[in-house]
């Protein structure tokens, strides 16, 4: 066992870094450490003076984990720092609602475009059934949390878990789809080779909608679980709040 545990530990509860990085920078210390004291003890120092001076000259002081902590931020995080974190998290979610919205304005923009029921795919009706019920669940979930405003803690995560489930089978639903009609097409050319162009730019049409309302209804319903989980930790770290539980922090939760 290392001789610097302990300080290794103190260490890593104030080394905020992404791994690997973290794992890399407290196994090599630990070997220098290791290695210094190691030194000075064949120098003649004793095994207590040694472990003291091996910690006094290689232990990070609190400004260069600070340098260390800014030079491994993402460059996301180094920008949004200069925000306060208030302004931060309006921030994020402006950018999240306005990315989701182009999303949806573009998706269903193309999907009114080719008639996306003309010529569907079969799994065009699972995929809508689909949206149907995590809009019926995701909206149920937001007037209950923003205007009933029922935050009785029994029924405040109730149906939560059926949103990213939903999200998981809209995706699941494109991409099964969206082979199991390459197959199916790959089998008319093969019975009917002189149409194959026409065969090929009826499936692209037909299963690009159909691969473009999956992305929507994934899109959709991790949407509304977002909005909705925002809404629950507030209202946990409130109850927690009032509780005493846990002292007041200032900014939204996210």
């Amino acid at each position: 066992m290392s001789g610097f545990e302990r300080e290794i530990r103190e260490l890593a509860d104030h080394l905020d870094l992404p791994q690997p990085v973290r794992s890399r920078i407290l196994l090599e210390l630990a070997a220098d450490l290791e290695d210094l004291a190691a030194a000075l003890g064949a120098r003649g120092v004793s095994e207590e003076e040694a472990h003291e001076r091996a910690v006094a000259s290689l232990m990070p002081s609190a400004e260069a984990l600070a340098e260390l902590r800014g030079l491994h931020r993402p460059l996301y995080q180094r920008l949004v720092d200069r925000f306060a974190e208030r302004t931060r998290h309006r921030l994020e979610r402006l950018l999240l609602t306005v990315v989701s919205a182009v999303v949806l304005g573009v998706g269903i923009g193309a999907l009114w475009r080719v008639h996306l029921l003309a010529h569907a795919s079969p799994f065009v009706w699972p995929l809508l059934a689909v949206a149907a019920l995590a809009a019926v669940v995701g909206f149920g979930k937001l007037l209950q949390l923003y205007v009933v405003k029922d935050h009785a803690p029994g029924r405040l995560r109730r149906g939560m878990f059926l949103l990213p489930v939903l999200a998981c089978a809209g995706a699941a639903l494109g991409f099964i789809g969206l082979v199991l009609d390459f197959y199916a097409t790959a089998g008319a050319i093969e019975a009917d080779v002189a149409r194959q162009g026409v065969l090929v730019l009826a499936w692209l049409r037909r299963d690009m909608a159909m691969f473009v309302l999956a992305l929507l209804v994934t899109v959709l319903a991790s949407l509304l679980w977002f909005v909705a989980a925002l809404r629950v930790a507030r209202v946990e770290q409130a109850e927690a709040e009032s509780l005493g539980y846990v002292r007041r922090v200032h900014g939204p939760v996210i």
